[in-house]
């Protein structure tokens, strides 16, 4: 979810085959479980996305062009998210080019391999995900990634992702 103007837009990957219709209305169901209210929907859209399967499908650009962000592939296997990529890639891409033009691309392949680690880390973090036994056995275990937190007196909702702390 993310707010953009007035409105709130929700987004969810989900596969053409996998009843699509039906999941984002049990996404608004449970979000609206959680307080959230929604309006008229005033428009929706979808698209196919790509997402890479390993790390070796990033690429930093070759022969004189140096790709960054979701032109380069940097796609979050797991949440299908880039715009943290492509501010992430972007600041590896500024470094490297501070130090001079000089091998540019071989000096930005090298300094962007704790981005493909992450992205490799990203990809088995996802082959559990989208793997429905795995994913109902870890939601039983209660495991999460952010806390919710739903202060008694109000209907108010917070999400805490930056750290995993739930702050009253």
């Amino acid at each position: 979810m993310s707010p953009k103007d007035d409105h709130l837009i929700i987004g969810a990957a989900l596969t053409p085959q996998d009843r699509t219709m039906e999941r984002l209305e049990l996404l608004k169901k449970k979000l609206r479980d959680y307080g959230f209210q929604f309006g008229k929907t005033s428009r929706r859209e979808g698209c196919l996305l790509l997402r890479p399967e390993s790390a070796r499908q990033v690429s930093t650009g070759t022969a004189g062009v140096v790709l960054l962000g979701e032109a380069a592939g940097w796609i979050s296997p797991s949440s299908a998210e880039g715009l943290s990529y492509a501010f992430r890639s972007a600041q590896v891409l500024a470094e490297v080019l501070h130090a001079g033009l000089g091998n540019v691309e071989r000096r930005y392949h090298r300094a962007a391999r704790p981005l493909r680690r992450n992205i490799l880390l990203k990809g088995l973090k996802s082959r559990v995900m989208f793997n429905a036994s795995l994913r109902r056995l870890i939601m039983a275990l209660g495991l999460r990634s952010m806390d919710v937190y739903r202060p008694k007196e109000t209907n108010d909702l917070r999400l805490d992702i930056t750290d995993g702390d739930v702050q009253p």
